[in-house]
């Protein structure tokens, strides 16, 4: 048996191109195998090449995360991941507003390319020029206003993928602070006090009691894709929005039922809306300022209501059940704000809790639709006496949500 290696074909075929071959399909064939080979090695040498450029050491697709303060082990985990990528001339290199366009940093390494802005106008992009978007990490469009780019002539690019800036955070968690320095929307310092105090929920308490809660509270920061806190599952604490936006899904007919009372009211600090996904629905969005895990926090409840998932980089306070009932406890009038927003969340309860009463099967059906809509809302915090034995009464209380204590004659 007489063996013939591939290898030593194509070295054949390269020696005696064009002598002795005769023109047929099978000689063709491997022709052209030789010449796609020979192509690939060309490709191989030039984005070596590109990215072994000496005029270019000075320029780096990376340089927004050196900037930030990023460390040098975070650096090189993305030197190491970065992407080459060859363009012919007229190819669209990268669209800002499409989601692949939103997730990505180019630099140009050889060639030409122009940016389109969004006025039609072009900007030329020299070779050492970063131009792309990352938009979850406040990584802004660059170079400003513009909509595509495209290739003027044959170019190579180093492409930095968004997917791997979240890799090298979950390799180094202690960077992910650092990395808040890259969106301008998030003033810098950790000033996050001022941040709150300028939001609706926030702006009318008093600044002491934020000043207590940033003393107690610890700093949370979450991806884009992280859930904050998953529905059913235990908790005992409460979550404030310093900067970011996150969405909140819920599953089954309490979904239906944000649905409809949400569209009845809306928020200073929620922008509501839905949409199904998987098998949850999108109920609402928080903003800077949102408060979310209260009835948790307070004991009203042992579980999250609701899944929220982070959709930019979100940082946020955590401020545990503990730490926060000392504080409320002082500062009555900021007590009293919270338990507007307990009220106002548990809204939806209320119907479902007054139909299905035992005490008003008999009633007419319209009349206990009225309660439902006139009746008084209340929250009341732990150790706070609702009623009082031997006080004088003219109102029914309903206990909604929440353990509660009976006492009668020193009796527990």
């Amino acid at each position: 048996v007489r063996i013939l290696y591939r290898s030593v074909l194509l070295q054949i075929l390269e020696d005696y191109k064009g002598e002795h071959l005769q023109a047929s399909p099978v000689a063709e064939l491997l022709l052209s195998e030789l010449d796609k080979k020979a192509k690939a090695a060309k490709t191989e040498m030039f984005l070596e090449e590109c990215q072994n450029d000496e005029s270019l050491q000075d320029a780096s697709v990376i340089q927004d995360f050196v900037v930030a303060g990023c460390s040098q082990e975070f650096q090189d985990f993305l030197k190491g991941h970065l992407e080459a990528r060859l363009y012919p001339k007229g190819k669209l290199i990268t669209d800002f507003y499409r989601s692949t366009g939103k997730r990505s940093l180019h630099m140009l390494s050889r060639g030409k390319a122009v940016a389109v802005q969004d006025d039609q106008s072009h900007q030329d992009i020299e070779p050492g020029q970063v131009f792309g978007r990352m938009a979850s990490l406040g990584l802004s469009i660059q170079p400003e206003f513009c909509a595509q780019a495209y290739a003027s002539s044959h170019c190579c690019t180093q492409v930095l993928h968004q997917s791997m800036v979240v890799r090298a955070l979950e390799l180094f968690p202690d960077q992910q602070s650092t990395i808040l320095r890259l969106d301008k929307n998030v003033i810098q310092g950790a000033d996050f006090r001022s941040i709150l105090q300028g939001s609706p929920f926030f702006s009318n308490m008093n600044p002491a009691f934020v000043g207590e809660l940033s003393h107690v509270a610890v700093d949370r920061i979450f991806m884009p894709g992280d859930n904050i806190v998953t529905e059913g599952q235990d908790g005992d604490s409460m979550f404030i929005m310093v900067a970011g936006s996150a969405d909140v899904y819920m599953t089954g007919k309490i979904a239906a039922q944000t649905n409809m009372s949400n569209k009845k009211r809306e928020s200073a600090s929620v922008v509501q809306h839905s949409r199904s996904v998987r098998h949850m629905t999108r109920v609402g969005r928080l903003l800077p300022g949102a408060i979310c895990g209260e009835l948790a926090m307070l004991g009203v409840t042992k579980t999250r209501a609701a899944t929220i998932q982070a959709s930019q980089l979100c940082v946020m306070w955590e401020v545990t059940q503990e730490s926060a009932h000392s504080i409320l406890n002082r500062y009555t009038e900021e007590r009293d704000l919270f338990g507007q927003v307990i009220v106002q969340n548990l809204d939806i309860t209320v119907p479902t809790r007054i139909l299905q009463m035992p005490l008003f099967k008999g009633f007419d059906r319209k009349f206990r639709v009225l309660l439902t809509l006139y009746c008084e809302r209340f929250a009341f915090f732990p150790e706070k006496v609702v009623v009082r034995e031997g006080e004088a009464g003219d109102r029914l209380w309903i206990l909604n949500l929440g353990p509660a204590m009976l006492q009668k004659r020193g009796f527990t």
